[in-house]
């Protein structure tokens, strides 16, 4: 589930019924993200692609993207969660599923993934879209360790470029698919690192998918939560009978 706004704010809004008629357009409003922010407020060297990140300026890749240190945009998210599901009874419906913040490389990669070296991560590569996450180190989990990292300081992360893309994101023509607001947000999922050492990571632009630069600090935060599977007990799921956790 990704965050779509406070059903109070909405509906304090002056212009409600336009906002509403207006289905995923949030352009004017901003009611479906939670703030602006960078992903990470610092930008050249690889380590700043990641959710976490561990020692700027090392020479290995392990060093550079040990999970250590949170980035700007997991601090935001984590204030967030705090404030409004930790010790409520919503934790009960919260799955330890995984969240991919992959920074595998691309086969066009010749980069090392440490410092300010020239690097490409998989989706720099634009048709490979998958849902699989390759590296347990990039798979972020709270207590799952067999298969996440078990670094998470709850469950809650980012949605990935490639639920973007795989959701309708493909095309600038497409304002349609869930999530598109009209906005630009994060996702998750690095792009790359360039000749000049500043990390881009993908975000969800204002009508595709698209990347920026990691210290921009305009693009809107969406957190996302996984839901256990017995936590839908009502509805389908369609405008008129959405599902209903309770």
């Amino acid at each position: 589930m990704i965050y779509a706004g406070d059903t109070s704010v909405i509906d304090a809004l002056d212009n409600k019924e336009e906002v509403l008629k207006n289905g995923y357009d949030d352009s004017n409003t901003d009611y479906t993200q939670i703030g602006t922010s960078a992903y990470n407020l610092t930008q050249v060297d690889n380590a700043y692609v990641g959710y976490m990140y561990g020692t700027p300026g090392s020479s290995t890749y392990k060093e550079t993207h040990a999970n250590i240190n949170n980035s700007t945009v997991k601090e935001i998210v984590d204030e967030w969660y705090e404030k409004h599901i930790k010790g409520t009874e919503y934790e009960n419906y919260l799955s330890d599923t995984l969240f991919c913040n992959d920074r595998s490389f691309a086969s066009s990669n010749t980069g090392t993934g440490a410092g300010t070296s020239t690097t490409y991560y998989r989706t720099y590569d634009t048709d490979n879209h998958t849902l699989y996450c390759k590296n347990q180190n990039d798979r972020f989990t709270i207590n799952d360790e067999a298969k996440g990292n078990g670094d998470l300081t709850y469950p809650i992360g980012l949605v990935t470029a490639d639920e973007a893309y795989l959701s309708g994101g493909y095309s600038a023509t497409n304002s349609k698919y869930y999530l598109y607001t009209g906005n630009s947000y994060w996702t998750m999922t690095p792009y790359y690192v360039g000749s000049n050492g500043i990390s881009f990571v993908w975000d969800i632009s204002k009508d595709l998918v698209g990347n920026f630069q990691v210290s921009y600090t305009y693009n809107g935060v969406r957190p996302v939560i996984n839901l256990r599977s017995d936590a839908l007990k009502q509805g389908s799921g369609t405008a008129d009978d959405p599902f209903m956790v309770y």
